[in-house]
């Protein structure tokens, strides 16, 4: 009998040493409301950079997760990239708009999930050209620039320590133009300096008939391959053996079109669920989600997508981050034509001048396409597919029937025809 009593203590004993995590209600309830575990918990995410301005850093950014006390298992993505285990803090030193998250596990198997955040990096100064015109007893100065990263902001027109005038882009992306009219006094030279600013708070800027300071190589436009590129060097760690053993991933279901682009609504899956775990999303950069059912995007532009799987038992797999790229509408097109008499002696001609005013807000422009009925007659490419962008050819002759095609980089188009 005392043998019983005694067999049968230690067999309470082991039943109450047992962790909460091996029951899928208990563990259930702890992976509820991710914000309030993750404050609860102490972890955060911190950056270290010089801040710039509307947001950017200036500098490179080392970004560190606090509140660890070293039994953790921590995993974090950077921008569309694999899981990566988190072992020191993370420097991130290439330009661009990065999104950040991470997932901590403790010793218990309590898993926090951080929300996401976005880190903005910006060192590189404007491109920068400056020209002049002599006018009739004035001289117009034209500033032309842009910035590919955060945008430009503004530029302004100094002679010596004196501002004379300051333009405010309103449209921050493309390459753009600033001018400003100066009506010199006789005998008296002064030195105008062109000074462009980006969102960031970098600064370039240019003297006429001087070599400009600042960024004036060739125009360059970032794209998210190249961005994705200058991640590696932060990635420290191989992917999580984890996220692809269990067999769950993303399956997205539209209609394709050029590079990647989607020029539909789009529907994101996370396959292989057998109904009995926890599945938590971030879309956008925002806040984790439980996951119930396929997700319908419709709205256009670059949208980011993570998810995390914690099944019954407690285990966790990471997807690996995607960017689902959207863009179902066609450059907006505006059409005009105009000619001129040129008085070339001894002869005189008209030059029939048609213009193309395009833009693509989201995917970007690709090219532009002149017809004469069912023959291209001419195609202009666009180096620069952001912002507004103005093609014009000119012909010595009237083209009746002249129809211009736009198509931006996702394959969508516009066609319109010039007025007879």
């Amino acid at each position: 009998m005392k043998k019983m009593l005694v067999v049968g203590v230690l067999l309470l004993f082991l039943v109450s040493s047992i962790p909460t995590l091996a029951s899928p209600e208990n563990y259930q309830s702890q992976i509820q409301a991710p914000r309030t575990k993750a404050e609860s918990r102490g972890y955060s995410i911190s950056l270290n950079g010089t801040k710039g301005n509307n947001g950017w850093y200036v500098s490179k950014v080392r970004v560190t997760i606090a509140g660890l006390q070293g039994n953790e298992s921590v995993f974090y993505s950077l921008e569309n990239s694999p899981w990566q285990s988190y072992n020191s803090p993370i420097l991130v030193s290439r330009d661009g708009n990065y999104s950040f998250t991470a997932v901590v596990i403790d010793q218990h198997g309590n898993v926090t999930l951080l929300n996401p955040i976005v880190i903005k990096i910006d060192k590189t100064m404007p491109y920068i050209v400056m020209n002049f015109d002599f006018l009739l007893f004035k001289i117009k100065y034209t500033a032309v620039t842009s910035d590919n990263i955060s945008g430009m902001d503004r530029a302004e027109f100094w002679i010596g320590p004196f501002l004379q005038y300051t333009y405010k882009f309103q449209d921050p992306s493309g390459q753009q133009e600033a001018t400003w009219v100066l009506h010199p006094v006789p005998h008296i030279n002064v030195s105008v300096i062109e000074k462009a600013y980006d969102l960031a708070g970098n600064r370039a800027w240019a003297f006429p008939d001087s070599t400009p300071i600042g960024r004036s190589q060739s125009l360059r436009r970032l794209s998210v391959q190249q961005i994705n590129q200058g991640i590696q060097e932060s990635q420290q760690q191989e992917p999580n053996t984890k996220t692809t053993s269990r067999g769950y991933n993303i399956t997205l279901n539209g209609t394709m079109g050029n590079n990647s682009w989607y020029i539909s609504n789009v529907s994101l899956t996370i396959k292989g669920l057998q109904g009995n775990e926890s599945v938590f999303y971030s879309k956008e950069n925002g806040d984790w989600q439980s996951y119930t059912s396929p997700i319908t995007l419709c709205t256009d532009g670059i949208h980011p997508y993570t998810a995390v799987i914690i099944n019954q038992h407690g285990n966790v797999t990471l997807l690996n981050p995607i960017f689902i790229k959207i863009d179902k509408t066609p450059p907006t097109t505006t059409l005009s034509e105009k000619f001129r008499l040129l008085n070339r002696w001894p002869r005189y001609w008209i030059d029939f001048e048609y213009t193309v005013r395009t833009q693509d807000n989201t995917s970007g422009l690709d090219n532009v396409e002149f017809w004469e009925g069912s023959s291209m007659t001419y195609e202009h490419n666009f180096y620069y597919p952001s912002g507004e962008q103005s093609v014009t050819w000119r012909q010595h002759h009237k083209i009746h029937g002249l129809t211009v095609v736009v198509n931006d980089l996702a394959g969508n188009f516009i066609r319109q025809g010039f007025s007879r």
